[in-house]
């Protein structure tokens, strides 16, 4: 069974190529109903992040260099996570996103 980490990890991917790093609004639709059929969660939760994507996974890759750096603690760093305009994803993605970067940090070498 595929991990809530590697569905993510599929689901930026794709959402990132569908989007080429920007928000293009004129392609929203489709691609919304493209990443509906192949992950099966909430339309709603999908087009969320499908809209913030590039700005979320940006800040929650640079939380995880502060906390890996020593310059936050865990809990300051996952804040970042938690700034308003976030505020639509549910608490439980944002962990996962967290979670996500932390590994790949990890796998990656970083400190």
């Amino acid at each position: 069974m595929e991990s809530t980490e590697s569905k993510l990890g599929a689901f930026f991917e794709k959402a990132y190529w569908m989007q080429r790093g920007e928000y293009y609004p004129e392609t929203h639709a489709k691609n919304i109903d493209e990443l509906s059929q192949q992950f099966p969660w909430d339309r709603e939760l999908i087009d969320t992040l499908y809209r913030l994507l590039p700005h979320f996974d940006f800040v929650a890759e640079e939380a995880v260099k502060k906390f890996k750096l020593g310059e936050k603690t865990n809990e300051e760093a996952y804040q970042d996570l938690c700034y308003p305009i976030f505020s639509r994803i549910p608490e439980s993605v944002k962990k996962d996103v967290w979670d996500l970067h932390l590994s790949s940090a990890e796998l990656n070498g970083e400190p």
